[in-house]
């Protein structure tokens, strides 16, 4: 009994160890000089002179397909400052504002505004104010990364 639970442990390790090699190989994803993915997965990505993700189209050869997302960032700090997204028919669908760490704001193509409201402790994300009023409680693990996602709803 103990032998084939090692054996079935090791069977779904070395799963989950191969399984992102194997993905990334179905993929054929293709990289830049810098290490950026730039095609192979259905979608082409172009980068600006500071090695940002600037746009990314429809397809996997070239900028002439539909334009899906683009990014403009913040001319000090490196990070996003506005994102637009477009549906399958090229129209603006949204444009995200990363006003701050604590405040985004997303105006939909009907021009309805969306605010959520992220509250730090610590420099932990620890919640996020939806703009229907409700919260969302954010429990991060030792590395820094969410771990668990709850709402304010008590079940007994």
């Amino acid at each position: 009994m103990k032998l084939s639970l090692k054996l079935l442990s090791l069977f779904i390790g070395s799963l989950i160890i191969v399984q992102p090699m194997v993905w990334a190989a179905t993929l054929n994803l293709i990289y830049d000089a810098n290490g950026n993915i730039i095609s192979g997965d259905g979608r082409f990505r172009v980068y600006n002179s500071f090695n940002q993700l600037s746009a990314i189209y429809n397809g996997s050869t070239n900028v002439s397909n539909q334009l899906l997302e683009e990014y403009m960032y913040h001319p000090i700090e490196e990070r996003i400052l506005v994102k637009k997204v477009y549906n399958a028919g090229g129209v603006l669908n949204q444009t995200v504002y990363y006003i701050s760490q604590n405040f985004v704001k997303i105006v939909l193509a009907n021009g309805t505004a969306l605010n959520y409201t992220y509250v730090y402790h610590e420099g932990q994300l620890v919640a996020q104010l939806n703009p229907d009023g409700s919260k969302i409680f954010i429990l991060g693990n030792h590395e820094g990364s969410s771990s668990v996602i709850t709402n304010s709803q008590v079940k007994s």
